[in-house]
């Protein structure tokens, strides 16, 4: 996988807006679910820019969402940025380790939504779980 600074950007970002109240552990599960669903081409989607801003993905990206403009005025000079920025950078490593063992999507851990059907938990880190289809 082919990774560019636009992916590291939107990635910063994605994680700002998804998990910065989360430990590191929950802020790095997040851009793993995210590289994991570039690496699978989740949806057809081959590029970690493009996971993050699919369709009703990530609600930080989401029309009307109150967080967006927060995450996108947010500057390199807010300690949380920066280090969403190094969790990015982590999560993107060839290297990195899976924490999520291969979650494609996570939630709330105290919520349960429709679309989890058929999905098996992998882990639980902070305040989110993580899923992945079963099979």
């Amino acid at each position: 996988m082919v990774i560019t600074l636009e992916d590291i950007l939107i990635l910063t970002r994605t994680i700002y807006g998804e998990a910065r109240g989360e430990p590191w552990r929950g802020q790095l599960a997040v851009g793993l679910v995210v590289r994991n669903r570039a690496v699978q081409e989740h949806m057809g989607i081959t590029t970690v820019f493009g996971q993050c801003l699919a369709p009703n993905q990530f609600s930080v990206w989401w029309q009307n969402n109150a967080n967006t403009k927060e995450t996108l005025s947010t500057g390199v000079d807010d300690p949380v940025m920066r280090k969403c920025a190094d969790v990015a950078i982590m999560a993107l490593r060839p290297d990195a380790s899976d924490v999520t063992y291969g979650a494609l999507y996570y939630a709330v851990k105290n919520v349960q939504r429709h679309w989890m059907e058929g999905m098996s938990v992998t882990t639980t880190i902070g305040s989110h779980k993580f899923l992945k289809p079963l099979g």
